[in-house]
């Protein structure tokens, strides 16, 4: 299946940087980029339809050149299929429109606010929310290179979007990366368990696979300890009711790894 990054130009400061981390992921997992853009104008209530109108065009059309000037500008955009959206309005229901399978939102967050970025209400926040498909988040200071090792927390195997982690990890395992499967143990509910082995079986094929179980009071600690600051792993976690970090990890344990750890995250979509 062909993979496809969606990625959000908003002409800020950061976004070479992006653009940059993009051309690694899709170098690597043989994907086309689709750059998504929305004009941002402010028009006088009283302006007419036809004026209107034409300002619109005028803006799209310099929003499409300023893309492209940058995409010039950076020698390893030559390399890939690039497909350039710039809508007029409504940016969040045209790129929904335009999802299918194979689709994955690829962003950076700024490593200061952690999760924070998941609740302003930007076009991040809300496709996070609403976006059925698999979403790669990077640190802004996170190194121009891939992770290696997956750590994937998983709370109930049958919540587990597979398709979705497939479609990601095929495209990888030539890269040789280690699968940490792991749960952490709720150690108020009596047989509150879940049994990884099925899942490191039917990867361990392909896979250097490990699992870990952690009991809640010693799972924050110990999560911190395996993700290190150097680097080289990706945290990979199932979006549950509406949840982008599901309720596997409590938000501090989240944001030690995002701000401290500088960790990158996957969010896998619901089934």
């Amino acid at each position: 299946m062909k993979i496809r990054l969606i990625v959000h130009i908003d002409f800020s400061l950061n976004t070479e940087l992006l653009l940059n981390h993009a051309f690694i992921w899709a170098n690597a997992m043989g994907a086309r980029l689709l750059l998504v853009h929305q004009v941002q104008l402010l028009l006088p209530s009283l302006t007419d339809i036809q004026t209107r109108s034409e300002i619109l065009r005028n803006e799209k059309k310099m929003a499409e050149e300023k893309i492209n000037y940058l995409l010039n500008r950076l020698p390893q955009s030559q390399y890939f299929p690039i497909g350039i959206k710039v809508f007029k309005h409504s940016l969040l229901l045209k790129t929904q429109k335009l999802i299918a399978e194979g689709d994955i939102l690829f962003m950076l967050y700024p490593n200061k606010i952690g999760l924070n970025f998941l609740h302003d209400n930007g076009f991040e926040f809300n496709a996070a929310k609403v976006l059925p498909i698999p979403i790669i988040i990077l640190p802004q200071e996170y190194n121009l290179s891939l992770p290696l090792k997956f750590f994937i927390g998983v709370k109930n195997i049958n919540t587990l979007n597979i398709r979705a982690l497939n479609l990601i990890l095929n495209k990888l395992n030539y890269l040789n990366i280690k699968l940490i499967f792991f749960t952490i143990i709720d150690s108020d509910v009596k047989n509150d368990k879940t049994d990884l082995k099925p899942l490191t079986k039917s990867y361990a094929e392909n896979f250097e696979v490990y699992d870990h179980s952690f009991v809640d009071k010693n799972a924050n600690v110990l999560m911190r300890s395996l993700i290190t600051p150097k680097g080289g792993e990706i945290l990979l976690v199932q979006k549950e009711n509406k949840s982008c970090i599901g309720h596997l990890f409590n938000k501090s344990t989240i944001n030690t790894l995002l701000r401290e750890r500088k960790t990158p995250m996957i969010i896998l979509p619901e089934i």
